[in-house]
């Protein structure tokens, strides 16, 4: 016969079900932080060539 699983306390259970949507947060927000990274970069590198231009 199959042992009972054993009941998580209700704290538990929240925690497990937390963690996913804050590891999904993080992700989004290390995403929106890199598109702002690569924007950046893009002006600078334009900056630089008109200044190179003149």
């Amino acid at each position: 016969m199959a042992k009972k699983p054993v009941k998580k306390s209700a704290a538990k259970r929240r925690q497990l079900k937390a963690t996913p949507k804050k590891q999904l947060a993080k992700k989004v927000v290390v995403k929106l932080l890199r598109n702002e990274l690569r924007q950046i970069r893009v002006l600078l590198k334009r900056h630089q060539l008109k200044n190179f231009a003149s």
